[in-house]
């Protein structure tokens, strides 16, 4: 594991920071950060956090005032503590690992008390990232494509912590639905100048995932785009190909709320966001916030409804098609003939002939553009 020595200050306090959420009424109340310990001159005081609605107005880290017994302290008083984790495998960091110190640019221009550390195999990102959660980060980001966005938050759900994403991935799924569709600008004016929100994240026999999950021909894909050195979207088109002539779909039952239902599909995703990555919406209009997730079952594809179905894939419009099931809930049992690959936001992994899908409602914190709905 690489460090970078952070910088370091001398701030008033050092709190621990979370969301201000839910007035007492039930109704959505300001967003903002409230101060859970601070301790200055030997004065300890403490106010208790309540959950974020999921899209809460917008906030300015150097504005933000505490409440109630923190009324009229602001971030301005202290230095926020962060964590960055960088994956040099991901996107084009292999090549060139630029980000790394656009990261420590970003750092010192903000001011924070911050450092950039490097991922050296997999599910590294989240010893790390429940590292910095044990040191009191506030905020931990990471650097990397879908893999290790899921590895990043995996460690922070349930947390007070916040996730924050700079995505350089071959598909930047979840960065592309909260509006952050790569390593631009943008991304990192959203770590200075964003809102926090709470989203949903998925579970699926146990593993979590936060942008989608599924079984079938992308698993399969999954599996075998996880292997190439040259990946992006050329390399995942070129390897569904060669794929698509010989996969046979197969048979699945699903329970859900509504009853069992027996489909035979190419492939089945269970989406939280409304896309995959590279703006291929397997599920249209779905929400990050709403506690449900959804199943998007697709049918055999063939010479005459490919290109419809492909076209319509990349234009948002899948739920129009008669032939493709889809469904809602907050769980879903999908049973099949044997056992096979699943995955788990593009990370392939072996699992039984049963698998249970649960989502957990408001359970990340993520930061988003200001004003952004999710």
């Amino acid at each position: 594991m690489e460090t970078d020595a952070p910088l370091r200050a001398k701030p008033v306090f050092k709190p621990d920071v979370s969301l201000l959420g839910l007035g007492s009424d039930g109704t959505s109340g300001t967003a903002g950060f409230v101060i859970h310990h601070a301790q200055r001159q030997n004065q300890t005081h403490s106010s208790r956090s309540r959950p974020v609605v999921c899209a809460p107005p917008p906030i300015r880290h150097n504005k933000i005032r505490a409440i109630g017994l923190f009324r009229g302290f602001s971030l301005a008083n202290f230095r926020l503590k962060a964590r960055f984790i960088f994956n040099p495998h991901s996107g084009s960091n292999r090549r060139n690992p630029y980000l790394r110190d656009h990261a420590l640019a970003f750092i010192a221009q903000q001011g924070w008390d911050a450092t950039v550390v490097s991922t050296t195999h997999p599910r590294h990102a989240t010893a790390l990232a429940r590292h910095a959660v044990d040191e009191g980060c506030a905020l931990v980001i990471a650097i990397g494509g879908d893999g290790t966005m899921n590895e990043v938050a995996t460690a922070l759900v349930g947390t007070t912590a916040i996730f924050g994403l700079i995505p350089c991935g071959s598909g930047n799924g979840l960065g592309r639905h909260v509006g952050i569709p790569g390593p631009s600008k943008v991304a990192f004016d959203t770590l200075a100048k964003g809102e926090p929100v709470l989203m949903d994240t998925g579970l699926i026999n146990g593993d979590p995932f936060f942008c989608a999950a599924g079984v079938g021909f992308e698993a399969l894909i999954a599996g075998r785009f996880a292997v190439l050195t040259n990946r992006g979207f050329i390399g995942y088109l070129r390897t569904g190909l060669k794929a698509w002539f010989s996969y046979r779909p197969e048979s699945y039952l699903i329970h859900h709320a509504g009853g069992p239902t027996r489909v035979e599909a190419l492939t089945l995703a269970i989406a939280n966001s409304a896309q995959y990555g590279n703006n291929a919406f397997i599920a249209p209009g779905a929400s990050l916030c709403d506690g449900l997730l959804n199943l998007t079952a697709v049918p055999r594809v063939n010479f005459f409804n490919a290109l419809p179905l492909f076209w319509r894939l990349f234009h948002g419009s899948l739920d129009r098609v008669p032939s493709i099931v889809m469904l809602q809930g907050g769980s879903f049992v999908i049973e099949r003939d044997k056992p096979g690959w699943v995955h788990t936001d593009g990370e392939p992994r072996a699992e039984a002939s049963r698998l249970e899908i649960t989502v957990r409602p408001h359970s990340l914190r993520i930061m988003v553009p200001r004003g952004r709905t999710i």
